[in-house]
């Protein structure tokens, strides 16, 4: 909750969304193009950090992710629904804290067609514990074996430009256009 630690809250919470919505998106749709993001704080002392928060990303192609956040209620929950003409993918995850152990619940979804209930698909345990230890695991790879990497420098520089037009997006309420950040 330090804002001078932070920098906005842009860049502590929704810069994840931003980079799920780009890694399954931007393959095939292209760079984002503008982001329109909305949010609000029920907190009077610290109206920056966003207790509710929205965008919409476009992509080049007309593709489009909406993003909506709230840190306003108990436990954590995070939920994907990513459709296109020949399917749909849902993936939810719902914990007491982000660093739930595998007691959480989770859930994936897929369906190729309009018809008929949607098959599961198995995962592995998920949650910030589990990740650190893969992200590290991968990191290790990347330097001592030249394995590929997850994200490389331009995804973290995307990341923080996204973070940047949102933050100008809520402040001036209007969309704006990623041609004016360096990217």
């Amino acid at each position: 909750y330090d804002i001078d630690r932070v920098g906005s809250w842009e860049l502590e919470e929704p810069v994840h969304c931003f980079d799920k919505a780009r890694w399954l998106l931007g393959p095939t749709a292209g760079e984002i193009v503008s982001v329109y993001a909305r949010a609000n704080s029920r907190q009077e002392g610290r109206p920056e950090l966003h207790d509710n928060f929205s965008a919409i990303i476009e992509f080049e192609n007309g593709a489009h992710a909406t993003i909506s956040q709230t840190l306003s209620a108990w436990g954590h929950c995070h939920g994907l629904k990513l459709t296109g003409v020949d399917g749909a993918l849902w993936a939810s995850w719902r914990g007491a804290s982000d660093d739930a152990p595998p007691a959480q619940s989770i859930e994936y979804l897929h369906s190729r067609t309009r018809e008929g209930e949607p098959a599961r698909i198995d995962f592995e345990p998920t949650g910030e514990l589990f990740e650190l230890e893969r992200e590290m695991r991968a990191f290790v790879g990347a330097i001592g074996e030249g394995s590929p990497v997850h994200a490389d420098a331009r995804d973290g520089i995307w990341s923080i430009a996204l973070c940047e037009a949102a933050h100008e997006s809520i402040r001036s309420g209007e969309p704006v256009s990623m041609k004016g950040f360096q990217v």
